[in-house]
């Protein structure tokens, strides 16, 4: 139970600790994934989980029910009972028809703890961030189920309270189930952040319409805060209020996304003729488009707009004399720097005036007119319309998203005159911070998530976790301790990292922070039916990861398994299909061994033959490609030994290498990307490159959150992605590692894996056949002994050969002997004893083994 005390359940593992008996063990009592016979066109073979208790029962979470789990007996079934709601696309008892919004998870297994999570929408007209439910089951060997159960709420903080926890204990016999508890968590005041005020400032230099100071810091958790002039409390919207320290007093962060304060004016009639704006803004990335720091519009057509658009440019806009009338200084704001903005509508020199940092920027002849005020709120930070991202690959404006200013705004005030430049400049100066306050605001900097130290941890392994990003990111998600996972290696300081962020594409982590990763299984959709999908439909489109979700299968010291699923829908979350169809829907199967070697299979969701492997690397806030990757930037060797590297210096080169089977990227670090493809492969170029750079470069993925599948950045300021090559495999599958060798080093692993030595002479045991997409020869034990021969060969070199027993009738691991030679379990040999989908034991051997002559392995139970 320590790992309970560990995750997200708080005051749950608190009381289910109380109630938790001394446990009896059995070997019964086991949980395995599976694929029950329920007909459906769209699941693979883990598609559900079956918790064992041997002769008394199973626990069964089935696609049947949607994943709302039963127990089983020899004297019936029963279903837990349905304590959230549900509803959706199909009959009561399924309500997510397909399990588009559903997935279980084994996240822990002990000889007498097992838990299992289960995520779902428990109403599919709201598949929003605050649509999901969480729920985890603890199940213990003596029939007992500890349950909890977190809705999704609009506020992070309503997330998080135990209030919103539910807790149910059950007792399982043989005739059915019987609820012990069922207990609400206890509410619990929010913590009070201390937040380091800056010193407060009054206003002194003219009486505004509208004033926001934003003051208030923790004010009791409200969400709401004072607009001071008319005494109104306006309403703070979106996932957590998030107070930083401003230029005078406190200020609140903003997520580009939802964030904003609202304040409606029933009658505006005080805002007539002249008109000054002003505010400060400190920036952490630039829009996507025009965002405004404050305004009252109906963008192009009614009202007045003070704002930051995709270069950082500030500017003011407004509608007079019938025309959106726009001024804009051409000079870029820094990124993490507090700056003060001003917008001035002067109606007695018919001007308007943008100003920055006191300093007048540029200006513009008006119409002698007032401006055309809109019939809208006043909103900071976020605009109130959808407006398309600038540079995006669908035609502009065909998909726009809600976007606003990510970073910080403070003192916004509104005037009904035109505030002279002199005054302008007092009020800079006025509220400007100290320089060490200015250049360094309350705004976390953004880094990709990191692995402590970034050194090797000395274990190999996968495990579940909880990557964080940068806070106004996360407060985004309602997601449990267990969402993302991260396998390390204990002879390599790199990892792979599997992040809600990256949409759970795998991805390979160099020593120094480096990120490479690839495309997922892909279909493209040219149509103009806005009830269809449309362009890139991939994992990359779903980045709210509604239908992408990551499960580890194996977990042994000899290999883990990872599971990734997704759906392909375009970023509108529009299938390709119905969304019950089987090409709406892949599986992949990442196996990785402890010498850092992973194969990625694409089981099931395959459309384009060369649509799944696309070389990309990623370049985190603050960086350029250039800073990741070098300009000699990809390798290829064939098996001859023959290899060219190419420079993307003048531009995509052609990359003419015959027959290549190895790949390196040649990222700024030690340790390297590669491929090994199957023989038969190509590669292609990724033709072009962005203007700002000699690579693609493209943000609208990762971690964006807006409607695009192809925006080109325009700055260094957000995740981005670049792509190097299309790889075309010949097979299914594809290898993955890194190496701080010279690439033809892999050849005899390339060797290995494509042309594997043969195995002869089984004692004890039948060769099932060699599985290239697992780089493993499965076995079937006949004894408790067993014995075979491997050849290996210059051609066919052995290289880290692993095996997989089946009918393993044993629960304890092999001695194994290669040669007559005891190899002790360790670095050498590794094993693993894991359940199969039968729910039999399999046993997993790794050996540590390079060798090109005739080997004879034996392995006898223990």
């Amino acid at each position: 139970m320590t790992a309970m005390k560990k995750s997200l359940f708080n005051q749950a593992a608190v009381v289910m600790m109380v109630l938790l008996p001394i446990m009896a063990k059995s070997d019964e009592f086991h949980a395995y994934y599976t694929r029950l016979d329920f007909e459906d066109r769209i699941s693979g073979k883990y598609a559900d989980i079956v918790v064992s208790f041997g002769k008394r029962g199973q626990f069964v979470f089935g696609r049947e029910s949607s994943y709302l789990p039963y127990w089983q007996t020899g004297k019936g079934r029963w279903f837990i009972s349905e304590i959230v709601p549900r509803s959706g696309n199909g009959p009561k008892e399924r309500p997510d028809l397909g399990c588009w919004y559903s997935h279980v998870r084994l996240i822990e297994e002990s000889q007498d703890t097992i838990i299992i999570h289960w995520r779902y929408m428990p109403d599919l007209s709201n598949v929003e961030w605050d649509g999901v439910v969480d729920e985890y089951f603890t199940l213990t060997s003596d029939l007992k189920v500890f349950r909890t159960i977190r809705r999704g709420m609009k506020k992070l903080a309503a997330w998080n309270d135990p209030a919103n926890l539910i807790l149910q204990t059950t007792q399982l016999n043989p005739n059915g189930i019987q609820e012990v508890s069922r207990v609400r968590g206890s509410p619990q005041k929010q913590k009070e952040i201390p937040i380091a005020k800056a010193p407060v400032r009054e206003n002194r230099i003219a009486n505004p319409v509208l004033e926001f100071p934003f003051d208030e810091a923790m004010d009791k958790g409200d969400y709401t805060t004072l607009e001071v002039q008319n005494g109104i409390r306006c309403t703070i919207e979106g996932h957590k209020t998030l107070w930083k320290t401003g230029v005078s007093g406190t200020t609140l962060g903003f997520d580009g996304y939802y964030s904003t304060v609202r304040l409606r004016l029933v009658s505006p009639s005080f805002l007539k003729g002249a008109l000054t704006v002003e505010g400060w803004v400190a920036l952490g990335a630039y829009p996507f488009d025009w965002a405004p720091v404050v305004h009252q519009s109906d963008w192009g057509k009614e009202g007045f707009y003070l704002g930051v658009n995709e270069d950082g440019y500030p500017g003011f806009h407004a509608t007079v004399g019938n025309q959106w009338i726009s001024v804009v200084d051409s000079n870029r704001l820094e990124l993490f720097g507090w700056h003060h903005i001003a917008g001035v509508h002067d109606i007695r020199s018919d001007q308007m005036r943008i100003f920055v940092n006191g300093q007048e920027k540029s200006s513009r002849a008006l119409p002698n007119d007032e401006i055309q005020w809109s019939n809208s709120d006043v909103m900071i930070g976020l605009n109130n319309r959808k407006m398309p991202a600038v540079e995006g690959r669908i035609r502009k404006g065909k998909w726009p998203s809600l976007f606003g200013i990510d970073g910080l705004i403070d003192e916004v005030r509104v005037y009904d005159r035109a505030l002279s430049p002199r005054e302008i400049a007092a009020s800079f100066l006025h509220f400007r911070p100290p320089d060490k306050v200015q250049k360094r605001p309350d705004l976390e900097e953004r880094h990709f998530p990191v692995i402590p130290e970034n050194v090797p941890t000395r274990k190999f392994g996968a495990h579940y976790t909880k990557l964080e990003y940068y806070e106004t990111w996360d407060n985004l998600w309602r997601v449990s301790d267990h969402p993302d996972v991260v396998v390390t290696f204990d002879e390599l300081p790199t990892h792979i990292v599997i992040w809600r962020g990256l949409s759970y594409g795998p991805t390979l982590v160099t020593e120094n922070g480096k990120w490479a990763g690839d495309q997922s299984s892909e279909n493209y959709r040219e149509l103009d039916d806005p009830s269809e999908a449309e362009g890139s439909c991939e994992h990359m489109s779903d980045k709210q990861c509604r239908h992408s979700h990551v499960r580890i299968i194996e977990n042994t010291d000899a290999r883990v398994v990872v599971h990734w699923r997704y759906g392909l829908v375009d970023s509108r979350y529009v299938f390709v299909h119905s969304g019950h169809d089987s090409s709406d829907w892949a599986d992949e199967y990442w196996t990785i061994y402890p010498d850092g070697a992973a194969v990625r299979h694409l089981a099931r969701g395959k459309i384009w033959g060369d649509s799944w492997v696309e070389t990309m690397f990623f370049s985190e806030p603050g960086s350029r490609p250039e800073d990741n990757v070098r300009l000699e930037a990809y390798t290829l060797v064939n098996m001859e030994g023959e290899s060219q590297t190419y420079s993307w210096e003048r531009g995509s080169p052609e990359c003419d290498l015959s027959d290549p089977i190895i790949s390196l990227t040649n990222m700024r670090s030690a340790y390297k990307p590669f491929n090994i493809y199957p023989t038969g492969s190509e590669v292609e170029t990724f033709p072009g490159h962005n203007r700002q750079s000699h690579f693609h470069w493209w943000n609208h993925w990762p971690v964006s959150q807006i409607t695009s599948d192809g925006r080109s950045a325009r700055a260094a300021d957000r995740a981005a992605h670049s792509s190097l090559v299309w790889g075309i495999p010949s097979q299914d599958f594809l290898m993955y590692g890194t190496t701080n060798a010279k690439p033809e080093s892999l050849i005899p692993l390339a060797k290995s894996w494509n042309d594997p030595p043969t195995v002869t002479e089984t004692n004890g045991c039948e060769l099932t056949g060699y599985r290239q997409e697992e780089r493993a020869y499965h076995l079937r034990a006949q004894s408790n002994k067993l014995s075979f021969t491997m050849k290996g060969t210059y051609e066919k070199p052995i290289v880290n050969p692993c095996f997989v027993v089946a009918n393993w009738r044993s629960g304890k691991k092999a001695v194994v002997k290669v040669d007559g030679k005891v190899i002790s379990s360790g670095k050498m040999s590794r094993q693993g004893i894991v359940w199969d989908t039968e729910g039999k034991r399999k046993l997993v051997v790794f050996l540590k083994l390079k060798a090109e002559n005739r080997v004879t392995i034996d392995m006898v139970a223990d």
